[in-house]
């Protein structure tokens, strides 16, 4: 963990919300909802570490790349 905090915490925090919230009837349905979260991570949830700005707003108030929108491939 000393290696890549934010790395970890990340990791972390998708496990919370995404991994051990809910039960999936199969990897089709988490992944779709894996897609969801990490789009509402990026794109609409305020993160206080950028003054409570969401990822793509600090991007854009910075001059730097926004995160578009993923789509994770299900590959089944």
């Amino acid at each position: 963990p000393t290696d890549n905090a934010i790395a970890e915490r990340f990791v972390g925090i998708f496990k919370l919300a995404v991994v051990e919230r809910y039960r999936y009837e199969n990897i089709g349905h988490f992944i779709e909802f894996a897609q969801k979260w990490l789009n509402f991570y990026n794109q609409t949830r305020p993160h206080e570490s950028l003054r409570n700005k969401t990822p793509n707003q600090f991007a854009t108030d910075s001059n730097l790349q926004i995160v578009s929108y993923l789509v994770v491939n299900n590959a089944q």
